[in-house]
């Protein structure tokens, strides 16, 4: 037997989405660098933002299930890893360092 895969698909309805969608935004002042991995991204943030980050990470992670986010301070910096163990997630990943740094972002 195989092993099952979570669905790539967003809980949220269209409004939560978009509300989630501005939080990433928002962070964008605080946006330090990205690191990209072999299963997804590194982002970086001024040490202020560490609770929005934690926030956005946690909405994140009830509303994509197929992703692993974790925020943690590290070097003087907030430190949000993004990742899945499936490869066609790398598109949601992409839009969400996108929104988070205000860059296009391939990985």
């Amino acid at each position: 037997m195989g092993s099952r895969r979570i669905p790539i698909a967003c809980n949220l309805d269209a409004g939560e989405a978009r509300s989630q969608l501005a939080r990433w935004r928002d962070l964008r002042r605080h946006f330090v660098r990205t690191e990209w991995t072999t299963a997804g991204a590194v982002l970086w943030f001024e040490p202020d933002a560490r609770e929005a980050v934690k926030e956005v990470a946690r909405i994140e992670q009830e509303c994509c299930p197929f992703l692993t986010l974790s925020a943690a301070e590290s070097d003087g910096d907030v430190r949000l890893e993004i990742a899945s163990d499936d490869p066609k997630a790398i598109g949601v990943i992409e839009v969400l360092v996108g929104n988070a740094s205000g860059a296009r972002a391939t990985g």
